[in-house]
């Protein structure tokens, strides 16, 4: 009978070892490994791999993106880090670490299922794995867009609106709100997802409509606000909303207005915004006139000053008054007077009289008593 070969004779022995004492443990090694779920395009991504080896040895570690190998750590080679092109896996090495690489320049093609593995040394070889998977998203260019949506409604009327959005990898999934609340009832919504081929990448575009009778549970003051999010895991989210009018509200509001009841309309959460706006303007509206009571007041004081003076002086002018040269001082307070009464603030009553001092063309001044008519 002829002998086994050498390399048969040592695997036998091995076996018989193996049988004699038993296999070791291989709950004696832990592998936990991390990988990001999502990631966008032209981004980077650290994958992790930490191992407990709980007496042995390191013989490699090694990096999987699918079946195949993009990485591997051997610390007893005399160059311990191997690199491997694989599609989609761009390396960074001078950021890589014996249990961690990096990844730069993330493309779609780099979605997919990452897997580290670790060995132990010789006799025992203990294998473990860890796996993850991260997703590489190429988001839309803009927010989704509404369309159908009239500017009015009766209680009763037909609502058909869509949601689009732009193409992207993977697509969005699509909510609706109507006033900040989730639409859950399958029954108003049409699922419409449609798929278009850009250069090298699928990318989807994907629709999503609306559709219920306006009933006035769907009101509020008024308005109704119809909101539609487009999301990509928790790396994207963007909205787009538009408001809408019950018809009898916008009837009641214009019937006001036309009866010369001002009638101001705020809906939703602009109503403080409103309020505010409303408040800040009838106080500036208040304290101007007000200021220009006094101003007035001032200017009538010192006036009345001027006439006790003596023939050829000048009356003190306000810092910002215009100077009059071609009407006369009179004319000026004339003008300031119709404006405060006009405003409602001095009564109508007797005209006062006013001195009054001009400039004549020879530049010689000459002065004059007159009532002012208003």
């Amino acid at each position: 009978m002829g002998s086994l070969p050498t390399g048969s004779l040592r695997r036998l022995q091995l076996l018989l070892f193996f049988l004699l004492v038993g296999y070791p443990e291989a709950s004696s090694l832990l592998v936990e490994v991390k990988v990001p779920r999502y990631r966008t395009c032209d981004s980077e991504a650290r994958l992790s791999c930490h191992y407990s080896l709980e007496g042995e040895t390191l013989y490699s570690l090694k990096w999987y993106k699918g079946d195949s190998q993009f990485y591997q750590y051997i610390p007893g080679n005399p160059q311990p880090k191997t690199y491997f092109k694989v599609p989609g896996v761009n390396v960074d090495e001078s950021q890589s670490t014996e249990g961690e690489v990096l990844l730069a320049g993330l493309q779609v093609a780099s979605s997919g299922a990452y897997r580290c593995e670790v060995i132990t040394e010789a006799p025992t070889f203990v294998t473990k794995f860890g796996e993850g998977n991260m997703t590489v998203i190429d988001p839309p260019l803009t927010a989704p867009t509404l369309k159908g949506a009239n500017s009015a409604y009766r209680l009763g009327d037909l609502i058909n609106v869509t949601c689009s959005s732009d193409p992207s990898t993977p697509p969005v999934t699509l909510h609706w709100a109507i006033n900040d609340r989730p639409v859950m009832n399958p029954h108003m919504l049409q699922q419409l997802t449609t798929s278009s081929l850009q250069s090298d990448n699928l990318r989807h575009r994907s629709r999503l409509g609306l559709m219920f009778r306006a009933a006035a549970r769907h009101f509020v003051r008024g308005t109704m606000r119809l909101k539609c999010t487009a999301s990509i895991g928790s790396v994207y989210s963007r909205s787009q909303e538009t408001t809408v009018i019950e018809a009898s509200f916008l009837e009641r509001s214009q019937a006001e207005e036309s009866r010369g009841y001002p009638f101001f309309f705020f809906s939703g959460a602009s109503s403080t915004w409103g309020q505010s706006c409303q408040l800040a303007i009838v106080s500036t509206l208040f304290l101007t006139l007000v200021k220009s009571w006094l101003w007035d007041e001032s200017i009538y004081a010192k006036e009345e000053t001027a006439r006790h003076r003596q023939p050829g002086s000048k009356l003190p002018q306000a810092p910002n008054a215009p100077l009059c040269r071609v009407r006369s001082h009179s004319e000026c307070h004339l003008s300031q007077i119709n404006e405060t009464r006009n405003m409602g603030l001095l009564p109508r009553g007797k005209n006062p009289s006013v001195a009054t001092k001009f400039e004549t063309p020879a530049g010689t001044n000459s002065e004059r008593q007159h009532p002012i008519r208003i």
